[in-house]
Protein backbone atom coordinates (compact mmCIF):
# COMPACT_ATOMS: atom_id res chain seq x y z
CA UNK A 1 0.00 0.00 0.00
CA UNK A 2 1.29 3.83 -0.62
CA UNK A 3 1.90 6.15 1.36
CA UNK A 4 -0.88 8.11 0.26
CA UNK A 5 -3.59 5.55 0.28
CA UNK A 6 -2.79 4.68 3.60
CA UNK A 7 -2.20 7.97 5.18
CA UNK A 8 -5.01 10.14 3.29
CA UNK A 9 -8.09 8.34 5.02
CA UNK A 10 -6.22 8.24 8.38
CA UNK A 11 -5.15 12.59 8.25
CA UNK A 12 -8.40 13.22 6.87
CA UNK A 13 -10.41 11.20 10.09
CA UNK A 14 -7.60 12.70 12.14
CA UNK A 15 -8.37 16.19 11.47
CA UNK A 16 -12.33 15.93 11.58
CA UNK A 17 -12.28 13.64 14.57
CA UNK A 18 -9.49 15.08 16.92
CA UNK A 19 -8.60 18.52 15.39
CA UNK A 20 -12.54 19.43 14.78
CA UNK A 21 -11.44 21.16 11.43
CA UNK A 22 -14.42 21.53 9.23
CA UNK A 23 -14.26 18.71 6.43
CA UNK A 24 -13.02 20.95 3.62
CA UNK A 25 -10.17 22.07 5.26
CA UNK A 26 -9.60 18.44 6.27
CA UNK A 27 -9.46 17.28 2.79
CA UNK A 28 -7.20 20.19 1.59
CA UNK A 29 -4.68 19.99 4.14
CA UNK A 30 -4.26 16.12 4.01
CA UNK A 31 -3.75 16.62 0.12
CA UNK A 32 -0.74 19.03 1.34
CA UNK A 33 0.03 16.44 4.08
CA UNK A 34 0.59 13.60 1.62
CA UNK A 35 3.07 15.54 -0.51
CA UNK A 36 4.60 17.47 2.47
CA UNK A 37 5.08 14.14 4.36
CA UNK A 38 6.15 11.89 1.62
CA UNK A 39 9.21 14.26 0.30
CA UNK A 40 10.47 15.00 3.75
CA UNK A 41 13.77 13.29 4.32
CA UNK A 42 13.82 10.29 6.83
CA UNK A 43 17.12 12.16 8.30
CA UNK A 44 14.36 14.27 10.22
CA UNK A 45 12.74 10.96 12.22
CA UNK A 46 14.17 9.85 15.17
CA UNK A 47 13.38 6.21 16.55
CA UNK A 48 10.19 5.61 17.75
CA UNK A 49 6.79 4.96 16.07
CA UNK A 50 6.90 6.75 11.94
CA UNK A 51 2.97 6.82 12.55
CA UNK A 52 3.31 9.15 15.46
CA UNK A 53 6.07 11.35 13.40
CA UNK A 54 3.70 11.61 10.56
CA UNK A 55 0.79 12.44 12.75
CA UNK A 56 3.29 14.98 14.37
CA UNK A 57 3.86 17.08 10.94
CA UNK A 58 0.42 17.12 10.27
CA UNK A 59 -0.83 18.57 13.31
CA UNK A 60 2.12 21.42 12.75
CA UNK A 61 1.24 21.76 8.94
CA UNK A 62 -2.62 21.81 10.07
CA UNK A 63 -1.48 24.54 12.23
CA UNK A 64 0.25 26.60 9.92
CA UNK A 65 -3.04 26.19 7.67
CA UNK A 66 -4.91 27.50 10.24
CA UNK A 67 -2.80 30.48 10.94
CA UNK A 68 -2.52 31.52 7.18
CA UNK A 69 -6.00 30.85 6.13
CA UNK A 70 -8.46 31.21 9.15
CA UNK A 71 -9.13 34.95 8.04
CA UNK A 72 -11.30 33.14 5.31
CA UNK A 73 -12.77 30.17 6.95
CA UNK A 74 -16.48 31.28 7.33
CA UNK A 75 -18.30 28.58 9.47
CA UNK A 76 -21.74 27.36 9.99
CA UNK A 77 -22.89 28.39 13.54
CA UNK A 78 -23.72 25.18 14.62
CA UNK A 79 -20.33 24.16 14.35
CA UNK A 80 -18.53 24.57 17.90
CA UNK A 81 -14.71 24.58 17.43
CA UNK A 82 -12.03 25.27 14.66
CA UNK A 83 -9.32 24.20 16.76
Amino acid sequence: MEFAEFFGPVLRSHFILKRKVPVFVAEEVAGICITEVSYRTLEHYKKGSYFSWVLKVADNILNDWLRKNMQRIIVDPSFKTIV
